[in-house]
């Protein structure tokens, strides 16, 4: 059998916060490239606002019902990729796939 890793042997584990980093983040600097939660609330209020203003309410109200639907696992991906391309939102795929959870 294989010899445990280092990291298995000394009890560490591998994206484990670091003591030395103040414990704010990992060691490898992963932390500080992902978004936080008040980033990932104000980027999509943001995109939010854009297509509020690019949509007429009706359409804005359907965009929303159908977000609404993918994300409680109601509508496919393709479903709501669909929508998103009879809107004529294809430009907006990228931010609204970041906007996901």
């Amino acid at each position: 059998a294989a010899a445990p890793s280092a990291s298995v042997a000394t009890g560490t584990a591998i994206g484990k916060r670091s003591k030395k980093n103040g414990g704010g983040g990992f060691g490898n600097g992963v932390a500080a490239q992902v978004p936080t939660q008040q980033q990932d609330k104000k980027a999509n209020a943001s995109l939010m606002l854009k297509l509020k203003r690019e949509l007429d309410d009706q359409t804005f109200a359907a965009f929303r019902s159908e977000s609404v639907s993918y994300l409680k696992g109601t509508s496919t991906a393709d479903d709501y990729y669909t929508m998103i391309v009879s809107l004529g939102l294809v430009e907006h795929v990228d931010s609204l796939a970041q906007t996901m959870p």
